[in-house]
This record gives C-alpha cells, structure tokens and sequence, in this order.
C-alpha cells in the first residue's frame, strides 16, 4: 500500500463507529500483510512475520508481554494464509 492509500484506509477506520467492522477491517489488512510476507518469504514461520511486522513488540527475541495476549489471533491468521 502506498502512504496516500494508508492514510485513506486510516481515516476509514477512524470513521467506522460499530466496533466489530473497524476490527474486521483491520483483520482483512494485517491478512493481506501475512499473505505477502509468506508469499515474500517461503518457509517463514509466525516470529519472522511479528518481527517484521512489529519489531517493537519482538524485543531481544521474546514477544513484549502485551502481545503475547494477541498471539492466538496472529497464530490462526498465519496458518491459514
């Protein structure tokens, strides 16, 4: 996505007012990032996408504890990229 489409895609979140669309939404992007990463990168398992993905949340190799939270939603994502 270019910056112009990000921000366009940021100000439709920022708009969307029932709360399980704005997930939804943001569901179908981080998708669309795991599709390209694992498309990008054959073999790649869930910790190379987080890291790359974001990286301020993979500090020295472990996942930053907030994230361990989110990591079931990562986990049934990836494997069904």
């Amino acid at each position: 996505m270019t910056e112009d489409q990000l921000n366009k895609h940021e100000s439709f979140l920022l708009e969307l007012e029932d709360s399980d669309l704005r997930n939804r939404a943001q569901s179908d992007l981080l998708f669309s990032d795991m599709q390209a990463f694992k498309a990008a990168n054959p073999g790649a398992v869930l910790e190379d996408f987080l890291c790359w993905h974001s990286p301020r949340d993979f500090v020295d190799g472990f996942l930053d504890f907030l994230m361990v939270f989110q990591i079931f939603f990562f986990q049934v994502n990836f494997l069904n990229v």
